[in-house]
């Protein structure tokens, strides 16, 4: 796929979307509550309530991708619980492999208490220097 596009950031949205939501409800969202440019060419990800859904929403020159993601077992995690969280590009595959992994708090949630900012390091929450591949087994048997 060697016309693909690759991010500039990659922003995941804190709060449960409606999976339901395609092209239009994404471009809102992130216009209206992300505070963002959707055709700035970031990717732009969504989780739902259960968190075994992520969708994401880019911009390529010509058009919108959207993308969908469902983990068979297990939730995506982020060590973050802010609003909009920035998650850097080399630990996107750690969270669409369900790993924790850091960001940067760009905005907190109202009706969140303020907590540490993570650092967005690429050990677990847990400290292991375990491999992902590993790392994604434990998960998956605890």
């Amino acid at each position: 796929m060697s016309g693909f596009i690759f991010p500039k950031r990659v922003l995941v949205y804190g709060k449960p979307v409606d999976m339901r939501k395609s092209f239009d409800g994404l471009f809102t969202l992130v216009a209206n509550a992300l505070e963002e440019d959707p055709m700035s060419g970031d990717l732009f990800l969504f989780l739902n309530r259960r968190r075994n859904t992520m969708k994401g929403l880019l911009w390529d020159r010509t058009g919108f991708l959207l993308i969908a993601k469902r983990l068979e077992r297990g939730q995506f995690h982020l060590r973050n619980d802010a609003e909009k969280v920035v998650v850097e590009r080399d630990l996107l595959q750690r969270l669409f492999d369900g790993i924790a992994c850091g960001g940067e708090t760009i905005s907190r949630s109202k009706n969140l208490p303020d907590g540490p900012r993570s650092s967005g390091t690429a050990d677990d929450s847990r400290g292991d220097s375990r491999s992902s591949a590993s790392q994604s087994r434990v998960r998956m048997r605890e």
